[in-house]
């Protein structure tokens, strides 16, 4: 079996492709994997730590507003199409999966005019807009959530089988991640970051409740992680976060996140289609601050259906203050019966055997 994945602009499209890889290889013996993305994608260097090929072409996504570029942008959209067909050709696909972004439009379409077996992946709650034009006609159209069926007219087609992510989440009990951690017994763990690079509007509020609050309560202990390009200006701005209260620990990123969100009572993060993934596959209440700068409010979209699950409570950016923020997380953690009831929500909401329910789809188009 040969397949080719494709997803490109950002690490919700990337690294589902990546996960799906691996099951393929896992599940299905002797397959052969290549990844499709775009030209100069700062997010190939996910592809590029993989063994399998990697194909590129030249690509860019349309602006939403009236704008020159988009006549350039156009012509590169019609070119990319002559490239994924002659990339197609070149592998010789069984099957084509995409997992989301502009990237995906080619291969897909060029896939479903050669009489290739084609699927996407649909990671958000709102279908993009490769989804909304061409998943009606894939052979198999997988869905991360089960809220997602709303938006979509034809739904014979749908599974429902999740989000892929790393093989950490899950795999560690509570108990066991805040013995790792060295979590004092008795106080709650508030896990905040805001992506690999951070969010600054999530720093100055998260830091005003860490240096206002959390300093003062023993009950909580608070870990935060600015982002890499923020940590610095954080550091020299509140030393006394990194030298005073024991409490509290500021760090620019955290690599081990199944460890940290699998000990975590309560976290605070952005909303995009893999945090929420993981915030599901964990069980992990979760106060929900969306991007506003993302394509079609994507992010907003995912944490209200996260609220209406009852997993997590929404504060939009422009809502948010220190004092707002205060006010939710101590509502939350002086709870123990709502944090309990969220938790259930989270996975409730989250298929369990996500390897499982991929493999089954994959081998519905498999069988001759």
């Amino acid at each position: 079996m040969r397949v080719l994945l494709c997803g490109g602009g950002t690490a919700g499209h990337v690294m589902p492709a990546i996960a799906i890889g691996e099951i393929i290889e896992k599940n299905f013996p002797g397959a052969t994997i290549a990844f499709a993305g775009r030209e100069g994608g700062g997010e190939n260097e996910a592809y590029s730590k993989t063994k399998h090929r990697l194909y590129t072409i030249d690509i860019k996504g349309l602006s939403r507003s009236i704008s020159l570029n988009n006549a350039k942008t156009f012509f590169k959209l019609i070119k990319s199409g002559r490239n994924a067909r002659s990339i197609i050709s070149n592998f010789n696909p069984d099957i084509i999966i995409g997992t989301g972004g502009y990237v995906c439009y080619p291969f897909i379409r060029q896939g479903q005019r050669m009489k290739i077996k084609t699927v996407i992946h649909e990671s958000n709650v709102s279908p993009g807009l490769v989804t909304r034009l061409l998943g009606g006609r894939c052979d198999q159209l997988l869905l991360n959530l089960e809220g997602t069926k709303s938006y979509l007219r034809k739904t014979s087609n749908i599974s429902v089988v999740g989000n892929p992510t790393r093989s950490g989440f899950s795999a560690i009990t509570k108990s066991e991640a805040r013995q790792r951690l060295r979590i004092p017994d008795g106080q709650k763990l508030i896990l905040s970051f805001g992506g690999s690079l951070g969010a600054e509007m999530i720093n100055e509020a998260v830091i005003g409740f860490m240096y206002r609050y959390a300093s003062n309560n023993k009950s909580i202990y608070h870990i935060h992680a600015t982002g890499k390009i923020y940590f610095e200006k954080v550091k020299d701005k509140y030393p006394e976060l990194f030298e005073k209260w024991r409490n509290i620990k500021v760090v620019p990123y955290i690599d081990d996140m199944p460890l940290f969100l699998s000990a975590a009572d309560l976290a605070i993060t952005r909303s995009g289609a893999m945090t929420v993934s993981e915030l599901l596959r964990c069980g992990t209440p979760s106060i929900l601050i969306p991007s506003p700068n993302v394509t079609a409010n994507h992010q907003y979209v995912n944490a209200d259906y996260m609220q209406k699950i009852g997993a997590s409570i929404l504060i939009e950016e422009k809502d948010m203050s220190v004092e707002r923020l205060r006010n939710e997380i101590m509502s939350l953690i002086s709870d123990p019966s709502r944090i309990k009831h969220m938790s259930e929500c989270a996975r409730a909401a989250s298929p369990t055997d996500t390897e499982l329910l991929t493999v089954n789809a994959i081998k519905k188009l498999t069988i001759r």
